[in-house]
């Protein structure tokens, strides 16, 4: 018999590992700012040229970010690893799906038209289905699966 409040009941939405089963794209370049103050200063000087560019930063070699940082190769390592990431290729993964997770919400949005009403309702209508599919792209089966059971 449980007490209340007993660590061996599952929680709803974890699992019973007391893992949240839901895959979560983290914002990485939120952690960068909230990371800032306690890298060093080598570290710092990486993350000024991940927010400076943060493009540039998915899409150069770990050399090439560390040249522009004025740093050593094992410096952008540790860099990564300061801000929780396994290191570069998880922290490359990470930014890039920032930014394109930012995209999706930076997107124009669509036109409105002041005739009846019904283009602006197709238009909000069409951004959800948008929304829903990207999101349901995103999902992993084998986690939805394991979650149901």
């Amino acid at each position: 018999m449980n007490e209340a409040g007993s660590q061996d009941e599952p929680v709803p939405g974890q699992d019973t590992e007391g893992r949240d089963p839901v895959r979560r794209i983290p914002d990485i370049i939120s952690l960068v700012k909230d990371s800032y103050s306690e890298l060093r200063p080598a570290e710092r000087r990486v993350a000024d040229v991940v927010l400076d560019d943060v493009k540039y930063a998915v899409d150069a070699s770990n050399a090439a970010l560390a040249q522009r940082a004025g740093v050593s190769e094992p410096t952008v390592t540790r860099f990564c690893r300061a801000i929780g990431c396994e290191g570069v290729r998880d922290f490359k993964l990470k930014l890039a799906q920032s930014l394109v997770v930012g995209a999706l919400y930076l997107a124009k949005s669509p036109s409105v038209s002041n005739d009846n009403g019904m283009p602006f309702w197709n238009a909000v209508f069409g951004e959800a289905r948008r929304a829903l599919q990207e999101a349901e792209r995103q999902l992993d089966p084998a986690q939805l699966q394991k979650a149901a059971d």
